[in-house]
C-alpha cells in the first residue's frame, strides 16, 4: 500500500495513476483590510477531483458572500420607497447582500406621502445620517424611476463616486425593474 493513496474526500483506495493532489491556499481578505492565508494539500480521486473541482466552480460568485456579505445602500426619493422596500429585498435574498436605505413606514404612522423627514424637520440630520451609511457601503443602489434623481439623491451619487463606491441604477438593472414594475401593473 506504500504506492497507494486513500482520497481524501470519499477514502477509496488509489494507485498513483487514479488520484490528483490539489494544492489549494485559502485567503480571506476583510473589509478593513486584516487577511489571513492557509495553505493545504489534497489527494482526490479522480470521481471525487472532478466532483470537488465542479462544486468549486457553482461556488465561486457565492464565496466572497459566505465570507463578508457585500453592504449596498440605496439611495433615491422617499417618493419610491415601496420600490426601495421591493429592491432591497431582491437583493438580499438574490445577491445575499446587506442592504440599507429608507424604512417603509406602515400606512398608520403618518399621513405624509413622501419627504416625511422634512415634515418632521430632521431633514439635514437624516441626510447626513444616509452620508454616513454610505461611508459604510461597498456601493449604492439608486431608484431613479422615470429617469428622476432629486437634489439629495444627486448629493448622494457625488459622495459615493468621491470615494470610490460603487454605484447601480435601478433602471439599468432590468431584472429588478421588470420583476417590480410587472407587479405594480398587476395591481
Amino acid at each position: 500500500m506504500a504506492d497507494r493513496k486513500l482520497c481524501d474526500s470519499c477514502g477509496s483506495v488509489m494507485w498513483p495513476s487514479e488520484y490528483t493532489q490539489c494544492s489549494i491556499q485559502a485567503t480571506v481578505v476583510s473589509r478593513y483590510g486584516d487577511s489571513s492565508s492557509r495553505d493545504f494539500t489534497i489527494d482526490l480521486c479522480r470521481l471525487c477531483d472532478i466532483k470537488v473541482a465542479t462544486a468549486l466552480y457553482s461556488a465561486l460568485p457565492h464565496l466572497a458572500m459566505a465570507i463578508e456579505p457585500k453592504v449596498i445602500v440605496l439611495c433615491g426619493s422617499s417618493r419610491f420607497v415601496d420600490i426601495m422596500a421591493a429592491v432591497a429585498w431582491m437583493i438580499e435574498r438574490d445577491e445575499a447582500a446587506i442592504t440599507m436605505g429608507l424604512h417603509l413606514l406602515p400606512q398608520w404612522y403618518t399621513d405624509v406621502k413622501d419627504h416625511l423627514a422634512e415634515a418632521e424637520g430632521v431633514a439635514d440630520a437624516m441626510d447626513e445620517l444616509h452620508l454616513r451609511k454610505i461611508d459604510l457601503a461597498d456601493e449604492i443602489f439608486v431608484i431613479n424611476m422615470n429617469g428622476y434623481i432629486g437634489e439629495s439623491t444627486s448629493r448622494e451619487i457625488q459622495y459615493a463616486k468621491n470615494r470610490g463606491i460603487g454605484i447601480r441604477y435601478f433602471e439599468n438593472e432590468s431584472h429588478f425593474a421588470e420583476q417590480i414594475l410587472e407587479k405594480i401593473r398587476l395591481q
